[in-house]
This record gives C-alpha cells, structure tokens and sequence, in this order.
C-alpha cells in the first residue's frame, strides 16, 4: 500500500492506495460513523488521457455500483454504499485483510491440493450466484480474486460486467483481459455465462502448474488463444493430480458448447474428480477440436492417467521403408524415468525368460526322435518316418539317399550284409554328415518358426538399422537407435502428442521379430510436426551426405533448466555456406537464432564450425525460459539465403511457416537441413 494522492472522500479518511487499475484507483479507508475499515474504489481521473474522461466510462462505473450493489454472497466482495463528493463518484467496499491470488502466484510456492479446490470453489459460487441474477463478469482472472485470511476466495471488479439488460457493449470490441479471455471474446462474438466458465478454467490452470495457459505477445496469445489448444496441466508440472487435466481441458474447450454449461457443473466435476475411480460417473472430455489438435476421447467411467500413451492414436504407417545409413543427425538425447527403466528390464527379462523357458521345451520335445533312432530302440520305429519331414527343408538335394541309409543302419547288428550295398551312398552322401552335425540343433527352429530369417540370423547393428529404418517412416517423430552390451538396441526418440507409443513397439518388433530393446521416448505439442514435415526431404539428403550438417548443445542431454543460456554449435560443409538457424517454442512463437537483427551474416565460415548463442564470443544470446517443455530447433544450410529481407527476431511461428515452405521450393536440391529437440524444465 503506498499513499494516496487524496486525504478525505465524503466521510471517509484515506489511509493509503491499495492498487490502481486501467480506470479506477482503490483505496483503503476508514468509516468513522461505522467504525471499521472499507475498501473505496473511485474512478481515475487524468488529463493526459481523455478516454477516461468519457462518458462510457462513467456509465462503466455506475453499473459496477448497480451491479454489485445487487449482488449478495459469500464469495462476492460486498458494497456497503454508493457516493458522490465533489463530482467523484466511489463505491465503498468491504475491506478484505488480505493479498489478491495474483500476488500469491507471483510467490511462485506451491500451492496446496486443498487450497487450490477451496479457491475454485469460492469462485464457481460466486459465478453460479451472480450467473443466476444475469450478470457476466466478462474479466474473471486472478488480480480479480481476493484471498482473505482464512483462504476463502472474493470477486470483485464487475467494471466490464455484463447483465442481460445491458446494451453498453460496443460491436466489435474487445472487453476483458487477453491471457484469460474466451476465444468469444478474442473475436468479438456475443458471450454469455459460459464465457466466464473459460476465464475460471484458465485460472485454475494457473493454480495448478503456477503459469498461464497462454505466453507470448499480444498478438501470439491471440492466435494461441484461437486455435491452438493449451498443453494438459500434468505435462507441465509434475505436482498437478492427474484427475484435474480433463476438468481443465473441458473448461477450456473452443467452442462453448463443449465446455461445462453452468459453474455448478464444473464445480461437480471438481468434486467428482476427487472421488476414487470406482465412483466416477461423469464424461469430462472436450471433444473440442482446433486448427492444429485433433484430441481423441478417453473412456467415460474411469479417467485414465494422462500420458501420451493413453492419450495418442495409433500412427499410420508406410508400406516402403528405406534402410538409410546411421549419422549423428539421428542423436536424441532424453531423460529416461528411472521407475519407467526397471519397470521396461523387468518386463524384457520375464519375456526373455518366457521365451527361453518354451525354446527349451520346443527342443527337448523335437529332439528324442533322431537320438532314439541312432540308439536303435525298436519302439521308435515310426521315427525314421518322422526325420525326413523335418529335415528335407534344410537337406532338400539330397533327400532321396538319406531315409533309406538312415532307416537302414537303425539296426546295424543283425542285418550286417544288407548294409554292404549302401556304402556306396553312404560314400556319395559323406557330405550330408556336415547338415547332419550342424542341421541337429536347427531343426527345431526351422519347425518352431516358418520365417527363414530367424533374429539369430541377424547382427544387431543390422537390426539396429532396421529398427531405426522402420521408425523413419512414423510421421512426427524423431529417432536414434543405438546398439548396447548384450544385443541390445537401445531406441530414444521425440514423438508427437497423437503418436501412440503401442504402435510404436508394434513397429519395432515387426520390423525385427524378436529383438531385445529398450525404448525411451518423450512427447512434443502436435504443432511442432509441421516444421518437421516441411524439411524432411532435406533431412534424408543431410544422412546420406559424406559431411552431413550437424547441430548440438553445450548440454549432452539437450537440457536446459530455466534461465541457461541456449548455445549452440554447427558444423556443416563450407561448399553450401547459407545457415538459417529457427528455435521453435511452445508458445507457438519462432525465433530467429541465425540470421538475426544483431548476426546479420549467417554464414558458415571456411572452418565449417561456428559458435551461436555465446556471450563470450561476441552477438546475440538467449536464455531459455517459461513455457518449460520439449522444443524444436531446426538448422537448414543452403547455396543461397532463404529470404530477401530480414524477419522479426520474434513472430508467429504459424505465419513464418508459410514462407519458409515456400522459400524451401525455390532452393537446389542440394540443400541440407537437421532437427535438435531440447527440453527446458523450472529451477
């Protein structure tokens, strides 16, 4: 509280300034002919400004008076009276000994489970009450909601209000404040209850992962606000219950239509969210769709955990898979979970385990007939039948000679003089004694499998390049195979929100019946496929290059903590010398690395190494920050720049797209182009 710029208001002795908005400046008072203190709110007044100075602006304030005035509940501040003095006109307010939930998430400390449902619920009540009496608050957000000393949450500021009666509202603007408005509101489209709804879904996502669900620049939060649905609460901060992330998400649905239609419902959600899964009753899927997420919907009785396993589709396929060669463009680096890596060694163990367990009884079933034959067990006389079935696939030239030598010599002691004519064929035959030796331990493969190229019969580094060959055709992914201690294929890879992990695996073990691996994977917003998809053919030209264009970090793992530098390192062939270096965020935002309005020259030098993003070296550098997550940095080196005039340092990443898609078409085919994912968490 800082001291106010007047000293008395009517009867009111001012004792400070509490805060001060776009229109009006609230005071703390104090009421001697009632003996407490109030909160005063008086519209601003300024010289330097005429647009508050109008009359609609008045007209605004006397309605916040009315409405107000109107409204009595619990979680609404409550108005004692309306004044006038001198030509200023005040409302006078309840004083609420306390900090706004603005200021509390400004502390950046976690907020409890109980205190968050205690906040929402506060909210939701006032919105059902004053929703039932026809108002729209229009600016639900959290400098609007005052926490008082027991916790308990208090609406205020109905300036922008909105009541069924009202004609204020002028066609085409835009009322309300950008980071917690409707996408009704962003377009100037009437409103109605369930426009607040929105506004409180975005506040309880700030309560949940301690940021907005919309970052960036005016102009980016309105396209983001639009088109581009906000990643899920739990896959931004680990402390968010998972039962919260479809509440959220149906809140927070495009259409109005597909969120909840009172606040009374999306208070029963929370409630129900809260019960344990064998009492959940309720859908809370948006079936919602936007520009770039197409979300499928979740089972209605049980909310399932909210992972891209469950959350993805299958990924569709292509039949041709070309076997490229394996470069250092292929190198993702992830953080693995540890519980998710003993949990995958257990389940390979027991499969392997399995597997064994039936090979050895497979063999040990296949193999008595031949040992029985050359015992000469006479009750084994159909198994001569028995060998020829079995081998011919792995003897086939010599099938003829073979049954009867070996049916013959089964009994060698007595019929001696019969055996002497086929030594002839047993000489003719000597070499069928090397299958013989080796073919013994085969056959019961051959039987057990009818696929001629066993896993056996396969090295794992050329497993490993089927295996990464067969993952290359999965749109929206990025992958790295490489070949560990024990014949096995390590797999890591960045994937897309609508690729499933499932059909992942399923692609893996179809490519390589049998192979022994370990997958790691981590998921990007779906929006990040589209730069992806733009430079794919020159990523398939950059592995099949002798000098290949490479990108890498500073950090081996690719991982940032909130405030690193970003630093970058190129190398690439000084023959195509043109870089453009983007880092695309998850705020829907591209930044310029390389050219920018500070590195003009892009270039590769002869060296074909350059630093980026050094301090010490001179140029411009950045530090990662908020939204933390997994992004996208593309490299592209080409013959000649991409673009005849400079771009923003900063802009749209949706709009730079278009441009770079078509810049791309008009460049030789020679150009080359790569892709680090990074991931950035908080401190």
């Amino acid at each position: 509280m800082r001291r106010a710029d007047i000293e008395t208001l009517g009867r009111f002795t001012i004792l400070g300034e509490i805060a001060r908005g776009g229109v009006g400046v609230v005071y703390k008072a104090y009421d001697p002919k009632n003996q407490r203190t109030v909160a005063i709110k008086v519209l601003l007044r300024s010289d330097d400004n005429a647009d508050y100075n109008t009359e609609i602006q008045i007209v605004r304030f006397q309605r916040e008076a009315d409405t107000m005035a109107m409204l009595c509940h619990p979680n609404i501040v409550p108005v004692y009276e309306i004044g006038e003095d001198h030509g200023v006109g005040y409302i006078v307010m309840e004083f609420i000994e306390g900090k706004s939930l603005k200021h509390v998430l400004a502390l950046n400390e976690a907020i409890a489970t109980e205190d968050m449902i205690r906040i929402m619920r506060g909210l939701l009540s006032a919105l059902t009450y004053s929703h039932g009496h026809g108002v729209i608050h229009r600016d639900i957000k959290p400098a609007n909601i005052l926490i008082d000393s027991k916790g308990e949450a208090k609406l205020v500021d109905f300036g922008v209000a909105k009541t069924e009666s009202s004609t204020l509202t002028i066609a085409g603007s835009v009322i309300g404040t950008i980071s917690y408005m409707s996408p009704e509101q962003m377009s100037c489209r009437p409103v109605d209850t369930r426009s607040d709804i929105f506004s409180a879904g975005a506040v309880f996502y700030e309560l949940l992962t301690g940021q907005r669900p919309f970052l960036g620049t005016v102009g980016t939060i309105e396209m983001q606000v639009l088109n581009v649905e906000p990643h899920r609460p739990s896959f931004i901060s680990h402390r968010c219950p998972l039962e919260f992330d479809n509440v959220v998400m149906k809140a927070m649905a495009k259409l109005p239509n597909n969120r909840y239609q009172t606040a009374a419902a999306f208070i029963e959600a929370i409630d129900d969210a809260l019960l344990p899964d064998t009492e959940k009753t309720l859908d809370y899927v948006s079936d919602a769709t936007t520009l770039f997420i197409n979300r499928p919907s979740l089972g209605k009785l049980k909310l399932p955990p909210c992972t891209p396993d469950n959350l993805a589709q299958p990924a569709n396929f292509s039949a041709e898979r070309p076997r490229p060669n394996l470069s250092t463009d292929d190198i993702v680096f992830t953080r693995k979970s540890h519980h998710q890596t003993i949990l995958i060694i257990v389940i390979i163990f027991i499969i392997v385990a399995v597997i064994a367990g039936a090979g050895v009884v497979t063999w040990r079933w296949l193999l008595p007939s031949p040992p029985l034959v050359e015992i000469a067990q006479p009750e084994h006389a159909p198994a001569p039948e028995l060998a020829p079935i079995v081998t011919p696939p792995v003897v086939e030239p010599l099938l003829p000679p073979p049954p009867q030598p070996v049916a013959s010599p089964a009994p060698p002691p007595p019929p001696v003089a019969n055996p002497a004519p086929p030594p002839p064929p047993v000489a003719s035959p000597a070499p069928p004694p090397p299958p013989v030796a080796s073919p013994a331990p085969p056959p019961p493969p051959v039987v057990s499998s009818t696929s001629p190229p066993p896993p056996v019969a396969i090295s794992t580094v050329e497993a490993a390049t089927s295996v990464l060959a067969a993952l290359r055709a999965i749109d929206c992914s990025l992958f790295a195979v490489e070949v560990a201690s024990g014949n096995r294929v390590l797999v890591s890879g960045t994937i897309g929100e609508s690729v499933s992990v499932a059909a992942i695996r399923s692609e893996i073990e179809r490519s390589v019946p049998g192979v022994m691996y370990e997958l790691s994977v981590r998921t990007m917003a779906d929006r990040l496929c589209q730069p992806i998809s733009i430079i794919a053919p020159m990523r398939v030209l950059n592995r099949a290059v002798a000098k290949p264009l490479i990108l890498s970090t500073t950090h081996a793992d690719a991982s940032f903590t909130d405030g690193e530098m970003l630093i970058l390192s190129v190398v690439g062939p000084p023959s195509i010398p043109y870089l453009q270096i983007d880092y695309f965020t998850l705020d829907g935002q591209v930044v310029h690395l390389l050219p920018n309005p500070l590195q003009t020259d892009g270039r590769i030098p002869k060296s074909g190494q350059r630093s980026i993003g050094d301090p010490t070296k001179g140029g411009r550098f950045w530090e990662v920050r908020a939204p933390f997550g997994v992004e996208l940095i593309i490299a592209i080196a080409s013959s000649q720049a991409l673009f005849t005039r400079p771009h923003p340092e900063v802009e749209v990443s949706g709009k730079y797209l278009a441009e770079l898609s078509t810049a791309l078409k008009k460049l030789p085919p020679s150009t080359l182009a790569t892709i680090l994912p990074i991931s950035s968490h908080a401190k």
